[in-house]
């Protein structure tokens, strides 16, 4: 598989992870998710890694499933050329991403529950050409419902996972709770329809 590509980890905290080492070792790791048990061992971990931290996004909670993909805040929005000219014509989300599941199961992405094969048989030469796996990779905001009205689409990410119509993958993601037409935020959670689609998903992945 041709040209750069970047690692991105997640991982449950544990204290005898050398970070230093992990980093220096694999150069090609540009971003590690840590999520914590309590506020506590978050604190411990900034006070003991602030020369660092930045190179961490730091979540409470244990990583015990996908849920927490796909959520579209401003907090998320990447502003930058690359970015924007990427997202164009391609998916900011899922475009020539690969992701390795903790048995080594290849996927679109964490959540998604469709696998194209394990890291151990498969060749990611030859994944690439197979059609299924990269159709997602050109759904670009200009052709999803209510995105391709917003004027953050080029600067936003996506999730083709949590639509609010499974159906339709060209449907509004369903953790955003931007409305384009108003210019207003709301918190998609409090949104009963979207609360129960998002618990229908929960519930068959577990």
């Amino acid at each position: 598989m041709g040209g750069n590509y970047r690692i991105e980890l997640l991982l449950n905290y544990q204290d005898d992870i050398n970070f230093n080492t992990l980093s220096k070792k694999y150069q090609r790791i540009y971003k590690i998710n840590l999520f914590f048990k309590n506020e506590e061992n978050l604190n411990n971990f900034i006070a003991l890694n602030m020369d660092e931290v930045n190179c961490f996004s730091l979540k409470v909670g244990t990583l015990k499933n996908n849920d927490h993909c796909g959520s579209i805040s401003i907090d998320n929005f990447d502003i930058n050329l690359f970015m924007y000219l990427d997202s164009l014509n391609f998916n900011t989300c899922l475009n020539k991403k690969i992701t390795i599941s903790e048995t080594g199961d290849i996927k679109n992405c964490p959540s998604m529950s469709s696998t194209f094969g394990n890291i151990s048989l498969t060749k990611f030469s030859d994944l690439i050409l197979y059609s299924e796996f990269t159709k997602l990779w050109k759904v670009t905001k200009n052709l999803i419902d209510v995105c391709k009205n917003c004027e953050f689409r080029y600067i936003c990410t996506d999730c083709r996972f949590y639509i609010t119509d499974p159906t339709d993958i060209y449907s509004k993601p369903l953790k955003c709770g931007y409305d384009p037409s108003t210019g207003t935020w709301d918190k998609w959670c409090d949104d009963k329809n979207k609360l129960s689609l998002f618990k229908n998903y929960y519930l068959k992945n577990l």
